[in-house]
């Protein structure tokens, strides 16, 4: 993740089409009624589990419109956490949010962004998101470049980059120090960003959206979670996010009841397939506790450096089968040289049951779990 949030851009609308992420390549359904009432806040806290580490804070937002799709283009969010919950000293440099214990944002209208979310932080119907919306026009969807670093880009440093091929991107120079995720936060939010890694949802958990209809250099569906690492504390977290366009302030409670995480998550392991024809296997197995998963697949090429994300969601622990056919346009997934990251992201809950995360089943008020615990494996990388 980039330590400066003042360097963020507040990008223009993402996207509304069935590839809509947050929710805002078209404005919102407008109504003659009070602002207040046209969106539908939802917010739910639990445990994460980062790799057997350390435990942080999960959370689970959704701000949507009776479509389901996110209710506003740009809003202020701010986490107010209970009694010794506190924002780490060292969070994302000059955070005025460390040592407190908020999580906050700052107004479109400021200066500078001196917070965790700054100006371009917002929630939206899949989570949080640097993705507010400017004057601009552009699409704001989860893209490559311009945005967050992660493990991916430093994974030669990577303290959770694990497999025979950890250190290639970087050694290779296929990856551009100045590009990153643009429009997601890589997780968990205050760690460095060389132990974050993206939780982009992509085909075939979804369905596929490498063709003309989506937009270009669409990487993913959001997951639909957001962890921070920050220890967390028992008690009620309450979510208040302000719309400057229409003065209206949104509020929600989640609760964690308790601080006990999910067991580690063990490290997925690529492989790849026998006739060595641009498919492979992940192996992986579900910790304890965990009801669902999903495993992703992040492949970079090793001639252009594009990024391209797979995942699967699971129940039980088992063997993904990725097919040489399952690449964009129907080509093979991976090439020789290729670099191949997999992980693995475990919940006591289904991240994708109301659409979170995914195109389908988009409702306005998502029934949420009474405590939201995720647990995030390290990350395995093969060179193909």
């Amino acid at each position: 993740m980039r330590k400066s949030f003042n360097r963020l851009a507040a990008l223009g609308a993402a996207c509304a089409l069935a590839a809509c992420t947050n929710g805002q390549t078209v404005a919102p359904v407008q109504h003659a009624v009070n602002p207040a009432t046209t969106g539908k806040l939802e917010f739910a806290v639990g445990t994460a589990n980062f790799q057997g580490t350390s435990t942080g804070l999960n959370t689970v937002v959704t701000l949507r419109q009776s479509n389901g799709l996110s209710a506003f283009l740009a809003d202020s969010p701010t986490i107010t956490g209970p009694a010794g919950f506190t924002v780490p000293a060292a969070a994302v440099g000059a955070n005025a949010d460390a040592g407190t214990n908020t999580i906050s944002s700052n107004s479109q209208t400021a200066t500078s962004s001196t917070t965790t979310f700054g100006t371009a932080g917002g929630a939206f119907g899949y989570g949080f998101a640097p993705a507010n919306s400017n004057n601009s026009g552009t699409a704001n969807y989860p893209q490559n470049g311009g945005g967050f670093a992660s493990a991916i880009q430093g994974d030669s440093g990577s303290p959770i980059i694990v497999g025979p091929g950890a250190g290639s991107v970087s050694a290779g120079g296929y990856y551009y120090s100045g590009e990153g995720f643009a429009n997601v936060y890589p997780e968990p939010i205050y760690a460095a960003s060389n132990a974050e890694l993206p939780y982009l949802v992509g085909p075939p958990a979804v369905t596929d959206f490498h063709t003309s209809s989506y937009p270009t250099g669409f990487l993913g569906y959001p997951s639909g979670f957001t962890a921070f690492a920050a220890a967390p504390v028992a008690g009620a977290y309450s979510l208040s996010v302000s719309i400057p366009s229409t003065k209206a302030v949104y509020t929600a409670t989640g609760t964690l009841t308790t601080t006990t995480p999910l067991p580690t998550f063990a490290t997925p392991v690529f492989a790849d397939d026998a006739a060595a024809d641009g498919g492979a296997t992940v192996t992986y197995v579900l910790p304890a506790g965990v009801t669902n998963a999903i495993v992703f697949a992040v492949d970079i090429s090793s001639s252009s450096g594009a990024i391209t994300i797979y995942s699967q969601t699971a129940t039980a622990s088992g063997t993904w089968t990725i097919s040489a056919t399952q690449g964009p346009s129907g080509g093979a997934p991976f090439s020789a040289g290729d670099s191949v990251f997999v992980y693995a992201a475990g919940f006591d809950y289904n991240p994708l049951a109301t659409g979170l995360g995914g195109p389908s089943a988009l409702v306005q008020s998502p029934a949420l779990p009474a405590q939201a615990d995720v647990t995030l494996s390290r990350a395995y990388e093969a060179v193909y």
